[in-house]
């Protein structure tokens, strides 16, 4: 993968870097282009190694962001992503002695609270919390296409769940498993979206699975598809988000602000902290249980105020605004004009809010 991005002098906002550890370039190749692009902001992301080495590269006096993903607790997933041997407090210690202008940055204040207090070396520079923004839906494809594309009638009832299904922490598998164990009602579905990262072998395995029982529906995709998914929210009456490690939890974000019922497993993670008045249920194993059927009917009974607070608090306008107030209190005035008119008349809001996030 070559990771190479090109931007002319001066004209970008933010220039990402984080990605450096997959590009073939050398590292001073790299740095080089990155300073000739002269962006407001250039921007790492957590714990990797080639993104620090940049940064070593590069002359003194650079702004930088770094984004900062805590994904939890979850037994066998990790606590922050970082490169192998890289040990966190050592690696925040070296990022923040670097002559450079460092700006740290979560998603939650959840997040913030729990890495000022396992990596000391972030209580000197302020933490800020720029949240994940949520998407302007496309209405491309829509709540009947889609569940005619499985011959789901239209009168019945559709759970949905997703992620990306080998990362350990979602437990989209545990979700289908309880599905197809206690889910008897034959007007009742369950349509998965998933992202695998070997696609050929999770291609198999999951189509194999759901041939296995017709009410259980899968659809194998890539990231970034939000024709798809903005269709996948309205042709699901009930979301349910199995996550136990999560930096935020996109899809509880995504389907709560468009107005879906969301159901989530009470976890050690951003899932559980997005907004007040989750529905949080303590397992998803058991469709027929009385704790579940409640926690359905709370997620139904919520879902108007939640999408509310969604479209408040993380539409994409309000998130690039914390993001000039954040060059407003860091940086020198000259720099707050730049970033100011480059949103203005050349950046497009969604884009700076998806540049922040990945």
């Amino acid at each position: 993968m070559n990771a190479r991005i090109t931007v002319r002098r001066g004209d970008s906002l933010i220039l990402p870097l984080d990605h450096a550890q997959w590009d073939r370039r050398s590292v001073a190749d790299i740095a080089a282009d990155a300073v000739a692009a002269d962006p407001v902001w250039l921007r790492i992301a957590n714990f990797h190694r080639r993104p620090l080495e940049l940064l070593q590269r590069l002359p003194p006096g650079a702004r930088v962001l770094w984004k900062l993903e805590f994904s939890g607790y979850a037994e066998g997933c990790p606590v922050v992503p970082a490169s192998r041997r890289i040990d966190p407090r050592e690696y925040a210690e070296e990022v923040l002695s670097l002559p450079h202008h460092i700006v740290p940055y979560t998603f939650l204040e959840w997040n913030r609270a729990e890495l000022l207090r396992l990596y000391p070396a972030l209580r000197q520079r302020p933490l800020h919390v720029i949240p994940i923004a949520q998407k302007t839906p496309l209405g491309r494809i829509g709540r009947q296409a889609i569940r005619d594309m499985y011959g789901i009638p239209a009168g019945d009832f559709v759970y949905g769940a997703g992620g990306n299904e080998l990362h350990p922490g979602k437990r989209v598998g545990e979700v289908v498993e309880a599905f197809v164990e206690t889910c008897t009602d034959p007007s009742t579905h369950l349509l998965c979206t998933l992202v695998p990262r070997e696609s050929a072998t999770a291609v198999a395995e999951w189509s194999a699975a759901a041939a296995t029982h017709p009410r259980v529906h899968v659809r194998i995709g890539e990231y970034h598809e939000w024709a798809w998914m903005s269709g996948f929210y309205q042709a699901v009456d009930v979301l349910l988000a199995n996550s136990v490690s999560d930096s935020w939890g996109r899809m509880v974000a995504e389907a709560a602000g468009a107005g879906v019922p969301v159901v989530v497993r009470r976890a050690q993670c951003g899932t559980n902290v997005l907004a007040p008045g989750l529905a949080i249920t303590e397992s998803l194993r058991d469709f027929v249980s009385e704790t579940f059927v409640q926690a359905v009917k709370d997620a139904q009974a919520a879902a108007p105020a939640l999408r509310d607070f969604f479209e408040r608090n993380y539409r994409t306008e309000a998130v690039v605004r914390r993001l000039l107030t954040l060059t407003d209190s860091e940086l020198p005035p000259e720099f707050a004009r730049r970033s100011r008119l480059l949103v203005r008349d050349r950046v497009d809001y969604e884009r700076v809010a998806e540049v922040l996030t990945y």
